[in-house]
C-alpha cells in the first residue's frame, strides 16, 4: 500500500511539529512531503510538484492567509483546516476542504478528518488519480 502524502501548512514550528506527532499516533502509512511556513512558500512548492494525497493547512500565515495558495493554483487535493479561527469555516469549503478543526486539534478529531480523507480516496476514480499528481504547469497544459 502506498503512503498518504501530506503537506502541511503551519507558520508556527511548535504547532506544526504537534501536528506531525499527531498524525504519526494515527498509525497510518503516511509520508510528509513537506512543511512550509508560508503563502509564498507553498505557491512556489505546488507550482513545482504534483498533488499530494492530502494537504494539512492553518490559515493565518505571516505573509497572508492559505485560501491566497488554494485560489490561485490548481490544488486538486482535500484540505483539512487546522486553525484557531471559526470565522473562516464556510470560505474553507469553497476551496476543497473536507473537514475544518480548531486548535488545539484533538486526536480524535484529526482520526475523524483522516477517515473523511480516505472515504474520499476510496471513492476517488483512477483518471481523476492521473489528473490529480500531475504539477500545476502539467495541468494548465492540458488545457
Amino acid at each position: 500500500m502506498n503512503p498518504i502524502r501530506l503537506v502541511i501548512i503551519e507558520d508556527e514550528p511548535l504547532a506544526a511539529e504537534r501536528l506531525q506527532k499527531q498524525v504519526e499516533k494515527l498509525k497510518l502509512h503516511t509520508q510528509i512531503l513537506a512543511v512550509l511556513e508560508s503563502v509564498s512558500q507553498a505557491q512556489k512548492w505546488f507550482s513545482q510538484n504534483p498533488s499530494p494525497d492530502l494537504v494539512l493547512s492553518d490559515i493565518q500565515l505571516g505573509d497572508g492567509i492559505s485560501f491566497q495558495i488554494f485560489e490561485k493554483q490548481l490544488v486538486t487535493c482535500p484540505i483539512v483546516f487546522t486553525t484557531s479561527y471559526d470565522e473562516f469555516a464556510i470560505r474553507a469549503f469553497r476551496v476543497q476542504s473536507i473537514d475544518y478543526l480548531l486548535k488545539p486539534i484533538k486526536q480524535e478529531e484529526l482520526e475523524n478528518a483522516f477517515q473523511k480523507f480516505l472515504i474520499h480516496q476510496k471513492m476517488a476514480q483512477a483518471p481523476w488519480q492521473d489528473f490529480q499528481n500531475k504539477t500545476y504547469k502539467e495541468k494548465i497544459q492540458m488545457y
